[in-house]
């Protein structure tokens, strides 16, 4: 059978990189077989699995989001990932919020067989009050920090031992008017960025029905997309849920297994960052009901451009 349907272990692999201090020396990766696995694969399709509960509720009633990777080349389940956080902070901060994202392989049948990494994030209710906020400062910018294997602990309390990328976007602006996310292979605030990704200033609301959404690593090496609804039931997905559908292409042959995982990683938070307002295609507030047209990025912040049944449109 394809090699996607291997069996993975769940070892951590530490490596020395000659390119880096004695301080800082020991570079983490993944196990050789999920390496082998990711190195077979250049087309992804992640799928975020509907909540009913969310559903009935138009998004009131926040659940903790679940995904599938699947190797789009071959229609063969890869991944399954499973958030970690608490009800209080889905309640009070979500999308921002803190959380654990748990990274699992899976058999071609879907049947779950160990953890692969675990992505942290650290949110508003956390260390990051600002989030969003014009990013100017690490308060106020998202970051996702990438480990190899299961990792046991709180947030903000991993360790940094089996670190094996981070993504993050940049302070001083972050992008300005394009939404930004650089990926480095260690967690450094100084280091240069070894991928960096950007997609388009508008997205999201009602044009989400009709428009798919890139973010393209610089130099053409990858795209990450936000994918339109092909039929009225993901139409009707999009209307009334957060269940959002991405896939990613690697063009560029020099991108490793490792930095496929690194931007699997980042394909998750991209999600969180921009994807996961509740119900971001219409609503009502004080001045009645409105439809959102699409959202606007300025320097961290999401601005909402609203048509307004009988009161014109606004941006927000």
């Amino acid at each position: 059978g394809h090699r996607s349907g291997q069996l993975l272990n769940a070892a951590v692999v530490s490596q020395l990189d000659p390119s880096t201090s004695a301080s800082s020396n020991r570079m983490t990766t993944l196990d050789e077989q999920t390496l082998n696995i990711l190195a077979d694969v250049d087309k992804f399709t992640l799928q975020q699995k509907v909540s009913m509960k969310e559903a009935a509720t138009f998004g009131c009633c926040e659940a903790a989001n679940q995904y599938e990777l699947f190797d789009a080349t071959h229609d063969t389940r890869l991944m399954q990932i499973e958030e970690d956080s608490t009800l209080l902070d889905r309640i009070c901060c979500a999308p921002t919020h803190t959380l654990k994202l748990n990274v699992f392989a899976v058999d071609p049948q879907g049947n779950r067989l160990h953890q692969v990494m675990t992505v942290e994030r650290a949110g508003c209710c956390m260390k990051k009050p600002c989030l969003p906020c014009i990013a100017c400062t690490d308060h106020c910018t998202d970051k996702a920090t990438f480990h190899a294997g299961a990792i046991e602990g709180d947030v903000g309390e991993m360790g940094t031992e089996a670190i094996f990328g981070t993504a993050k976007v940049p302070n001083k602006g972050g992008g300005f008017f394009t939404p930004t996310v650089n990926v480095i292979s260690r967690d450094d605030p100084e280091a240069e960025p070894e991928m960096t990704i950007t997609g388009p200033m508008c997205f999201g609301g009602c044009s989400e029905f009709c428009c798919s959404v890139p973010f393209k690593v610089k130099g053409d090496r990858a795209v990450i997309t936000k994918t339109r609804p092909k039929d009225m039931k993901g139409a009707l997905r999009e209307l009334m849920t957060d269940a959002d559908a991405f896939s990613m292409e690697v063009s560029d042959k020099t991108i490793t297994p490792t930095q496929k995982a690194q931007l699997i990683g980042t394909m998750l938070l991209l999600d969180y960052m921009f994807f996961e307002r509740d119900v971001d295609m219409c609503g009502c507030d004080a001045d009645g009901f409105y439809l959102a047209l699409f959202n606007c990025y300025c320097c961290g912040l999401i601005n909402t451009c609203k048509c307004r049944f009988g009161g014109g449109s606004s941006s927000e």
